[in-house]
């Protein structure tokens, strides 16, 4: 008899209703996307994050103001007349200039002679 009482029940439960009936297959599939899709972009952001900066050309940082820049934005704003400005500047590009014989010497010149002897100069 209790087994006539559980086949003829008639309470609205039906055996699709246990995994969430039709909103269930609806919106299972949806979630399952969006879980993927969160995936995607965390790896992606972890890619990013750990390729630095460099890797943006947008986020690149400004270029840094030379000596000469700055003396130029002085005489600008009044800070400095001519007179300094131009004293100044002679000496920035005197400074330039013994900078660059300095670090850019010609590299040495392999001198050949002879038939397998090969000397630097």
């Amino acid at each position: 008899m209790a087994g006539q009482a559980l086949a003829g029940q008639t309470d609205g439960y039906h055996g699709h209703e246990m995994m969430g009936g039709w909103g269930g297959m609806i919106l299972g599939p949806i979630v399952m996307l969006l879980v993927i899709a969160a995936i995607v972009v965390l790896v992606v952001l972890a890619v990013r994050w750990l390729a630095g900066a460099g890797a943006h050309p947008g986020l690149q940082a400004p270029a840094a103001k030379t000596p000469l820049d700055i003396l130029k934005e002085r005489f600008a704003r009044g800070e400095i007349d001519q007179e300094d400005f131009e004293a100044r500047r002679r000496t920035l590009e005197s400074l330039a200039q013994l900078d660059s014989a300095l670090w850019h010497r010609p590299e040495s010149v392999i001198v050949r002679g002879g038939r397998d002897s090969a000397r630097e100069v």
